[in-house]
């Protein structure tokens, strides 16, 4: 599989989780857990993973950044995406409906896995974080590759058309009723730091409309329960 496909085919689904092979194959793990596998430990065993290697987040809708190294603590907290060059570190975020954002730099082996819902994208987490990887490891954000994950998409994600004004542009009209494209409008802003439409893959799965795979907030509420999305360089 090649990572520049656009088609959802390109998804393998396994027993227990979406997995992508298809940043460079072979050279990076990446992907978003089905419903059957709850936790990190469970998607530890899964990929056969030392649970000390994996490193997860207390999410804060925020835009702080963590740089990950061996070792490090096992969960990070108020920080919404992690970052690292180091292989056999697992990074993990949990969601249900906020977009997964895996970003790969196969020049200098650099990844990024962010936690963007529509608070972390007004803040430029996403942008913030691209900049981040660019400026720390020397990438040129023109070879970076990014994948976008199950997530709620403006077929199911209603919102006030007047709350927040920068977000005018991506609402669509659906039902008489105002949706937000977040996609939409984290694909601009990856087009925007000048990587490559080709380079950039949308999963095309809403967390929404698929109550059997994925958790969503939208629909659950509280009783929701969460996806993982992980990212390692083997």
């Amino acid at each position: 599989m090649t990572f520049r496909s656009q088609t959802p085919s390109q998804i393998v689904r396994l027993p227990s989780y979406f997995l992508w092979d298809c940043f460079n194959s072979g050279k990076l793990v990446a992907g978003t857990t089905h419903k059957a596998c709850p936790d990190r430990s469970a998607l530890c065993r899964e990929l056969q993973i030392a649970r000390e290697n994996a490193v997860g987040l207390k999410q804060c809708h925020g835009d702080r950044i963590a740089w990950v190294h061996q070792g490090q603590v096992d969960e990070i907290a108020e920080t919404d995406a992690l970052v690292t060059n180091q292989s056999g570190v697992l990074l993990t975020i949990r969601t249900a409906d906020c977009v997964p954002v895996f970003v790969f730099d196969p020049e200098t082996l650099t990844i990024a896995l962010i936690h963007a819902g529509w608070k972390g994208a007004r803040l430029g987490i996403v942008k913030k974080t691209i900049l981040e990887l660019a400026g720390r490891s020397g990438s040129d954000v023109k070879r970076l590759q990014a994948a976008l994950g199950p997530s709620i998409r403006s077929c199911c994600y209603e919102f006030r058309s007047d709350q927040i004004p920068e977000f005018k542009s991506f609402m669509k009209p659906v039902n008489g009723k105002h949706h937000f494209d977040l996609i939409g409008y984290l694909f601009q802003e990856l087009e925007g730091l000048g990587i490559p439409q080709s380079s950039i893959f949308d999963s095309g799965l809403c967390t929404f409309c698929n109550p059997g795979d994925f958790f969503s907030y939208r629909r659950e509420q509280e009783n929701a329960g969460r996806m993982i999305s992980f990212m390692m360089l083997p």
